[in-house]
């Protein structure tokens, strides 16, 4: 298990911009990764974890052997990420059986929600497309993201720092002139556009 403080800044992308980033960063650093994940989202009927703004996945990246679970919890400043790492082939049977597996770690968040593992289930997936890159001021991911029948491209910016990271996230968009777009976490436009 490890737990860390995610703070990420985002925006949505047009597909002309998302183009042009690619090709700007394909071309002018040998330092990206391209990765292919799939998440699987997970709530109970009720999506009470929805309604409190948790977020739940089993994710699986096509060029790694295991899978992740993934908790993501609201704070002040960011979102607390519990990962657990298991294993690639259970990990994909549970999303075949629309199950999440009973995991410790997540306990002490699931108690006071008075939510059980056996009430979840998969509510959706999403396949995203990313170019990762490490820049001075955080990691850079460009994304492009099916599910639903819906294409969408976002960027964003995970930073060690709120404010200097906010900073450093509009003047990067600034250079790159790229208009801000708000942008709902993916899980979000995943129920939003799922209607739930």
């Amino acid at each position: 298990m490890a737990e860390n403080l995610e703070i990420e800044y985002k925006t949505m992308l047009t597909k002309r911009d998302y183009e042009r980033l690619v090709q700007h960063f394909q071309s002018s650093t040998k330092t990206f990764k391209n990765i292919k994940q799939k998440n699987a989202y997970y709530d109970s009927p009720d999506f009470v974890l929805k309604a409190n703004k948790y977020g739940l996945r089993i994710r699986t990246i096509d060029s790694d052997s295991f899978a992740e679970s993934t908790l993501k919890v609201p704070k002040k400043t960011g979102r607390l990420e519990i990962n657990n790492k298991m294993n690639l082939t259970v990990a994909n049977q549970y999303i075949d059986q629309s199950e999440f597996p009973e995991t410790e770690s997540y306990i002490p968040f699931f108690q006071p929600l008075e939510l059980s593992f056996s009430k979840l289930r998969k509510f959706g997936e999403l396949e995203t497309k990313r170019l990762e890159i490490q820049l001075p001021i955080g990691l850079l991911a460009i994304d492009k993201s099916d599910y639903a029948g819906i294409t969408d491209y976002e960027l964003e910016l995970e930073v060690a720092e709120a404010i200097q990271g906010k900073s450093d996230f509009f003047l990067f968009l600034e250079e790159h002139q790229l208009p801000y777009i708000k942008a709902k976490n993916k899980v979000g436009r995943m129920a939003e556009a799922l209607q739930l």
